[in-house]
């Protein structure tokens, strides 16, 4: 089952779409933009530092312009396990 699941301390969506959603253990997030000055070189620094030897999959799409005159916007598809029931 596919569920939108908002957060508030991202932006809100910018259009006809959700912040993110879920089917199963996916998530699927939209594109966010960063809000203060940052290029490239600083997502690939940011990247190599938060992840231990093991970064995620990326996608790097040149565009003509971002809402807001943003350089870089980042968005992620991840695999969150569900627990398995606690039998009582």
């Amino acid at each position: 089952m596919r569920r939108v699941t908002p957060t508030d301390p991202a932006s809100t969506a910018g259009g006809a779409h959700s912040q993110g959603t879920t089917a199963g253990d996916l998530v699927f997030t939209g594109g966010q933009i960063a809000l203060t000055p940052d290029d490239f070189a600083e997502t690939n620094e940011a990247d190599t530092t938060s992840f231990d030897g093991e970064p995620p999959a990326r996608s790097a799409i040149a565009s003509g312009a971002l809402p807001m005159d943003a350089a870089v916007e980042t968005e992620a598809v991840a695999r969150v396990p569900i627990p398995e029931p606690v039998e009582a």
